[in-house]
């Protein structure tokens, strides 16, 4: 399987009981690293930087990942502060972003699939999905990017997509975290949720929560557990199990993905950094 990641990659800075873990992140790098451990063929498609490309791109690249980094005058940057012992607080802060993404990025793409991953809303501007679109067998998003806007302070806040009706239906796969699912929906509860992001038009739904991942196809509700883990390896969670389900969806049905994605999900939230395989 071919298939592009896009968005940006991104210095991070995680407070985790009060200690302040730099490290290279961004949704795009837990999906490539994850991607190419399971034996596809990924690419990165990002931008950043011209001082940043070879640091943030190189364990990337020493794993076998393809990267196409645009330039832009600015590197993303984001805060992330756990303020308690539950997976799903989190307070983010944009420090600096990267310039968006451009027609000429979306018309270089060659793939069987692109799942598009943006850290903040406006990185991948909603006019290119269609043009997308009409290039891959199977288009997939990641809601954060078109729900988290920065306030006037940086502060990374979920505000509803206002035209998710007209979106939606143009993908294959849409991922949410149950957050981002309450802000589109209105409900908390993991199968209603599930089911309501399902009637906005995409095909299969993947909703992630601190117990585990649901996947609705229409018909049939999928749900399985990630087992225990601490914050240490809760960033790039939601990333390791779009990218896994997306891999495991080129090779078996809808619930066997499922199930394939809580797995490795399950082995990656065991340790801080992305997926590390199998060895």
């Amino acid at each position: 399987m071919k298939i592009t990641f896009i968005g940006h990659l991104c210095r991070d800075i995680n407070i985790i009981d009060g200690a302040s873990h730099a490290m290279f992140g961004g949704g795009v790098f837990h999906n490539g690293m994850t991607a190419k451990g399971l034996g596809a063929r990924p690419t990165i498609l990002t931008r950043c930087a011209d001082a940043d490309a070879v640091p943030m791109t190189r364990d990337l690249v020493a794993a076998g990942v393809e990267v196409r980094v645009r330039p832009s005058v600015a590197t993303t940057s984001i805060e992330n502060l756990y303020p308690d012992s539950h997976p799903d607080h989190r307070v983010s802060t944009l420090l600096a972003r990267g310039g968006p993404f451009e027609t000429t990025d979306v018309d270089a793409i060659q793939a069987d699939a692109v799942h598009v991953n943006p850290l903040w809303y406006g990185e991948f501007p909603v006019d290119l999905l269609p043009a997308l679109r009409a290039r891959v067998s199977l288009l997939g998003a990641d809601a954060q990017g078109f729900l988290r806007t920065a306030d006037t302070n940086g502060r990374l806040v979920l505000r509803d997509w206002a035209d998710k009706g007209r979106w939606m239906p143009l993908f294959d796969v849409f991922k949410a975290d149950i957050t981002e699912a309450e802000i589109l929906t209105g409900t908390r509860e993991i199968q209603p949720a599930a089911r309501a992001l399902y009637a906005l038009g995409a095909r299969e739904i993947v909703l992630t929560h601190g117990e585990g991942v649901c996947v609705f196809d229409g018909g049939t509700f999928f749900d399985e557990p990630f087992g225990t883990y601490s914050l240490s390896g809760r960033t790039g969670r939601g990333d390791t199990c779009s990218a896994a389900y997306l891999v495991g969806r080129s090779r078996m049905g809808v619930g066997d993905a499922a199930t394939f994605a809580a797995k490795i999900t399950s082995l990656k939230l065991q340790y801080p950094g992305p997926f590390r395989g199998f060895g």
